[in-house]
């Protein structure tokens, strides 16, 4: 990451107030608007948050995971996917998935609409530089 000790430590609180707190969800490209960061720094933060997170408090988060790859006879696929499910959909691909986090909130039942839902609002505000995506996996 490009960012200071105290910019990561800042995003990463701002990140606890949203979850934790506001109760809300955090997706990747949520996170690039609202920090200004790319997506390899937000999938950062956002693995950083959940480490901590986690060690603290075990079972508080619930996350949604990307994964992309060929299913039966190479159909290319993205799905979004349940942590505890996650398993069982990579099974369904031919090969290793590209898999990547996508989503946190605090620990409940995942709306899959609501998390789609946060980035066709959240991403399309207005941003000084577009969201920049890496190779970050």
């Amino acid at each position: 990451m490009n960012m200071d000790t105290e910019t990561i430590n800042n995003h990463l609180k701002k990140l606890e107030e949203l979850v934790i707190d506001e109760d809300k969800i955090v997706t990747v490209p949520s996170l690039c608007t609202t920090f200004n960061v790319t997506a390899k720094e937000s999938k950062l933060l956002l693995d950083q948050f959940i480490e901590t997170n986690r060690k603290a408090h075990p079972r508080s988060l619930a996350l949604t995971y990307i994964l992309s790859g060929l299913r039966e006879h190479k159909t290319p696929t993205v799905s979004i996917v349940k942590e505890d499910k996650l398993d069982e959909k990579k099974a369904l691909y031919t090969g290793e998935p590209l898999c990547t986090i996508y989503s946190v909130q605090k620990c409940k039942e995942i709306d899959f609409n609501s998390v789609t839902l946060i980035d066709c609002f959240d991403v399309s505000k207005s941003r000084e530089s577009p969201m920049l995506v890496s190779g970050y996996t």
